[in-house]
C-alpha cells in the first residue's frame, strides 16, 4: 500500500510552569462551558476559545499516569487522519498532569441519542447514516489503521444527520508496509466484539470493525444490543445463530433486504463475512440517499487556487468531471505540475477514493503520480505529475497510426500499469487513450484518472460488480450492458485491447459492445472493419485484438495470456524504434507551437 502524505509531526503543546499557580483549564486558550461526558479515560467537556467564543470544541481530558503513552499514541494515529466521516482533532496539550485533546464539537450527540427510546430509526435515516459509516471505516482501512471499538457511542451526530467516528484509544495499525499484522487480543466493548476475539487463535483487524458496524446497523434498525458477547454461552447469540430472532418482534419489521445484508455482515465465518466493497454494494446501501459533505480541512494540503504556490499557465483539458490546468511553482519555475479541479457535486468521497487509489498505486513506473488533495469554494483539487507530451492521441501523427513498433512499445508500458494495479487489487475502468499519457524523453506511457477506479479485491476475495454504467461508453466491456454480476479485470483487458486498436489503426471499432450496435454485431459474427489501417495489421496482433475483445470474459484473454502472445514476444529493431520516438519527439514539439501560437492570435 502506498503511504499517504503526512503532515509534519505536530508536537504536544506544554503550557509554562510560571502559570501553573492557577486552575489548569483557565490558563488554557479555551474556557469550559459544560460537562459533555464521564468515563473510565477521564472527561470530555464542551469548550469554546477564548480568542473567538464562537467557536466550540470538544475537549477530553484525561490524567497523566499509566495512561501517557495511551493519550499520545491515539492522538498521533488520529491526527493523521482526514475525512468527511471522521471527527476531527486539533492539538493536543498537556499542562501539570492532565492532557487536554482538542477536538470538534458535535453538536447532535451521539448515534443513542439520536435513535427514539421506544422506536427505530427510520430506513432512509439509517441507510443515510450506515452509508457514512462504511465510507469511515474503509477509509481507515485504507489507512491501514483499524478502530477496534465501533459503537453508537463512538459515533457523533451533526446538524443535517452528518455521522463521524471519534474515539481513537483502541486504533492501532494492522500493516507494516504491506504485511498485514494479526491481533491476539481484543479492544473495546465485548457486546460489539466479533466473535474471533474470543478464540485462542490470531485474527484479523478489519472484520472487526465490519463486524462492529453491523451491530451498529441493528442498534439503528432494531433499538437493541442483542447479545453480550459474540459467544456459544450466550443466549442471545446462540438465538441469533440458530435464527430464533429473526422471527420476533422488531425484527419481524426490518426490511428484507437490511435483514439480509445484516446476516452477511455478521457471519461467524471470515470467510463469508461481507468485506466493506459487498457492503457497498449490497442492494440496501444502493438505496441510500447521497451522502451529506462537510468541509475538508485544509491547512495541510492545498487552500484553494487563490492560494496554491503555483502560477497558471494554461489549461490542458477539460471533461465532464472537471478541468486540468498546468501551473508553475512560484519557488522554482521549472516545477510543473497539473492542477484538476473537480467540483464538489461531483461528491468528495469520490475525489477522496480517487485520490487514495492513485496514492497507492503511484509507487509504479507506469502510473501517473498524484501530490495533493485539497477543498475549497466548491472545488476539489488534485495536484498531479505533469506529462509534457498530453495524452496518446496528442503523440500520434495526425490522422495516422503509430508505426508497429511504437505501439508495440506504448502497449507494452500500459499491459505493465494494469498488471500492477490488478496486483493492488484495483480495476481502473476508464481505460481509453485520453487517460493515457506519455512523457516525451524516452516516450514513457503512464495510466491516469483513477475517478472511475475500484477495489475488486477484499481479504483474498474477488468482488464482482453490478454497475451498469461506468467510464466511458465506446471502451466498456459488453457485460456490463447484461443483467448479471461481472469481474472487474476482463473489463480492463476489453478496454486495452479497443486502445490497442486505437493506436495501430485509428479506427474506433462501435459506439458500444452491445449487439444492437450494428459494427460491434459485426464483429462478434467474424467481420472485420473497413479500412486500409486494418488491413495492413500483422495477423499475429490481428489474433490477439480479437482474443482481447472476446464476448464472453471468461474466455478473454488474461494479461498473462496476452504477456506471452507471439505478436508481444515478437523482438523490435531498437534503432528503428528510438528514431521513432525522436520523430514522436519533434511532432508534439511542432503541436504545441502551432498550439501557442494560436492561443496568443486568440488573445
Amino acid at each position: 500500500m502506498a503511504p499517504t502524505p503526512k503532515p509534519p509531526k505536530t508536537p504536544v503543546k506544554k503550557v509554562s510552569k510560571a502559570q501553573s499557580s492557577q486552575d489548569p483549564i483557565q490558563k488554557l486558550p479555551y474556557k469550559k462551558i459544560r460537562q459533555l461526558g464521564k468515563g473510565g479515560f477521564g472527561v470530555v467537556d464542551l469548550m469554546k476559545r477564548t480568542t473567538s467564543p464562537k467557536e466550540k470544541f470538544a475537549v477530553k481530558i484525561q490524567q497523566i499516569g499509566k495512561r501517557t503513552n495511551k493519550i499520545k499514541e491515539e492522538f498521533n494515529i488520529h491526527k493523521e487522519l482526514e475525512h468527511e466521516s471522521i471527527i476531527k482533532v486539533f492539538e493536543l496539550i498537556q499542562f501539570e498532569n492532565q492532557y487536554f485533546m482538542v477536538m470538534e464539537y458535535a453538536n447532535k450527540g451521539v448515534l443513542w441519542d439520536l435513535i427514539p427510546k421506544d422506536d427505530v430509526l427510520e430506513v432512509e435515516l439509517a441507510q443515510k447514516l450506515f452509508k457514512q459509516l462504511i465510507a469511515g471505516i474503509k477509509y481507515l482501512h485504507s489507512q491501514g489503521i483499524v478502530h477496534r471499538d465501533i459503537k453508537p457511542d463512538n459515533l457523533l451526530i451533526f446538524k443535517e444527520e452528518i455521522l463521524k467516528i471519534c474515539d481513537f484509544g483502541s486504533a492501532k495499525k494492522y500493516l507494516n508496509g504491506d504485511q498485514e499484522i494479526l491481533f491476539s487480543t481484543g479492544a473495546g466493548s465485548k457486546s460489539f466484539n466479533a466473535p474471533e476475539i474470543f478464540s485462542e487463535d490470531e485474527f484479523r483487524g478489519p472484520p472487526l470493525d465490519i463486524w462492529a458496524a453491523g451491530l451498529v446497523l441493528v442498534c439503528m434498525l432494531v433499538n437493541s444490543q442483542p447479545w453480550e458477547r459474540a459467544t456459544p454461552g450466550d443466549k442471545g447469540y446462540s438465538a441469533w445463530k440458530r435464527g430464533k430472532l429473526f422471527n420476533e418482534w422488531p425484527w419481524t419489521e426490518v426490511d428484507p433486504m437490511a435483514m439480509s445484508l445484516i446476516s452477511w455482515i455478521l457471519m461467524e465465518d471470515l470467510n463469508r463475512r461481507y468485506t466493506i466493497e459487498q457492503i457497498e454494494q449490497s442492494d440496501w446501501l444502493q438505496m441510500a440517499p447521497a451522502i451529506p459533505t462537510t468541509e475538508i480541512p485544509t491547512l495541510k494540503n492545498l487552500p484553494g487556487l487563490a492560494y496554491l504556490p503555483y502560477h497558471h499557465i494554461r489549461e490542458l483539458r477539460s471533461g465532464t468531471y472537471g478541468h486540468v490546468h498546468l501551473m508553475k511553482s512560484t519557488h522554482n519555475p521549472e516545477n510543473l505540475m497539473a492542477l484538476k479541479i473537480i467540483p464538489r457535486r461531483r461528491g468528495v468521497q469520490n475525489v477522496q477514493d480517487e485520490y487514495y487509489i492513485n496514492r497507492k498505486l503511484m509507487s509504479n513506473e507506469f502510473i501517473i503520480k498524484v501530490f495533493g488533495m485539497s477543498n475549497h469554494s466548491g472545488n476539489c483539487y488534485l495536484t498531479l505529475e505533469y506529462a509534457d507530451g498530453g495524452d496518446l492521441l496528442e503523440v500520434m501523427p495526425r490522422r495516422k497510426p503509430v508505426s508497429p513498433e511504437l505501439g508495440h512499445h506504448f502497449f507494452k508500458q500500459l499491459l505493465a500499469g494494469i498488471k500492477y494495479m490488478h496486483s493492488q487489487g484495483v480495476v481502473h475502468r476508464d481505460l481509453k487513450p485520453d487517460n493515457l499519457l506519455v512523457f516525451k524523453e524516452r516516450a514513457t506511457l503512464k495510466i491516469a484518472d483513477f475517478g472511475n477506479a475500484r477495489h475488486f479485491r477484499y481479504n483474498g476475495n474477488e468482488v464482482w460488480f453490478a454497475e451498469k454504467k461506468y467510464g466511458t461508453r465506446m471502451y466498456m466491456a459488453p457485460e456490463a450492458y447484461t443483467a448479471i454480476r461481472y469481474r472487474g479485470p476482463p473489463t480492463d483487458v476489453f478496454a486495452c485491447g479497443l486502445v490497442l486498436v486505437v493506436v495501430l489503426t485509428r479506427i474506433n471499432l462501435w459506439e458500444r459492445a452491445e449487439i444492437k450496435d450494428p459494427s460491434y454485431a459485426k464483429w462478434v459474427a467474424g467481420g472485420s472493419p473497413d479500412g486500409e489501417n486494418w488491413n495492413n495489421l500483422d495477423p499475429r496482433v490481428v489474433d490477439l485484438i480479437r482474443l482481447m475483445l472476446l464476448e464472453s470474459p471468461y474466455f478473454r484473454h488474461t494479461i498473462d495470456n496476452i504477456e506471452n502472445s507471439e505478436w508481444m514476444q515478437m523482438e523490435r529493431d531498437q534503432k528503428k524504434l528510438w528514431s521513432q520516438i525522436e520523430e514522436m519527439k519533434d511532432n508534439v514539439k511542432e503541436k504545441a507551437k502551432k498550439k501557442e501560437e494560436k492561443n496568443e492570435e486568440v488573445c
